[in-house]
């Protein structure tokens, strides 16, 4: 089912994509010194790579890691980095933290967990960390839905680099803490706390189709609101 799916991914690249398909257990290895044209030559060979591959050693993911989100970024495209693991990974605290001190401006991260053992804490905290979003395909499913829908997202987001200016609102613990992408189609909620009431305008900012965009409204943030049950809620 791991190989099926990078196997499909492959397969369904945009014509001018380039692509790199990495391995870990207690090392990281690649493909290609650097990422592949999307050429019928450059795929049988990705193909080939994938179906080559076996299972062995431990899942040292964080080696993984660090071989896809250090490869210097290309300035003109978007980086779009697919995790994906049949095994249970620890250390999520080392893995997530190497992802949130390196992890570029112009990368994204989606993750897959393949059948029941993988950690679903770390393959959350991952897409989350990333910007993306985290599938499981089970051990009798065909991961087409989720690489689908991964695909999906990758071809058509709608505003990316998000970014919310509070004014002189008194807002903090904002979550999630790195504003993911907005996708057509779905909603992006952030929640937030805020001290004492007041107004102002807010202004949300982002990247449209590779121009910069904004827009601001003016929000009044109550002192109190007795019959407001958000909080029960």
């Amino acid at each position: 089912v791991a190989k099926e799916t990078v196997r499909q991914f492959v397969a369904g690249m945009n014509p001018h994509d380039t692509f790199q398909i990495m391995r870990f257990s207690e090392t990281a290895s690649s493909m290609s010194r650097t990422p592949l044209p999307n050429t019928e030559d450059n795929v049988s060979q990705g193909i080939a790579y994938i179906n080559a591959m076996s299972g062995s050693g431990g899942t040292m993911m964080i080696e993984g890691v660090r071989a896809a989100i250090g490869y210097p970024e290309d300035p003109e495209r978007m980086r779009f980095v697919i995790f994906l693991t049949d095994g249970f990974i620890g250390n999520e605290a080392e893995i997530l933290g190497e992802l949130q001190s390196t992890l570029g401006e112009n990368t994204r991260l989606f993750s897959i967990g393949v059948g029941s053992s993988p950690n679903r804490y770390l393959i959350e905290g991952l897409s989350e960390e990333g910007r993306g979003h985290a599938y499981y395909v089970g051990l009798n499913e065909d991961p087409s839905d989720a690489v689908e829908s991964i695909y999906q997202k990758i071809n058509d987001p709608y505003l990316v680099g998000i970014d919310i200016d509070w004014g002189d609102l008194e807002v903090h613990d904002i979550y999630p803490e790195r504003i993911p992408d907005l996708y057509a189609g779905e909603p992006l909620v952030i929640v937030g706390r805020y001290d004492g009431g007041g107004s102002d305008r807010v202004t949300v900012s982002g990247t449209v189709g590779g121009s910069r965009w904004s827009t601001d409204f003016r929000v009044s943030l109550p002192d109190r609101q007795s019959h407001n049950d958000v909080i029960a809620t």
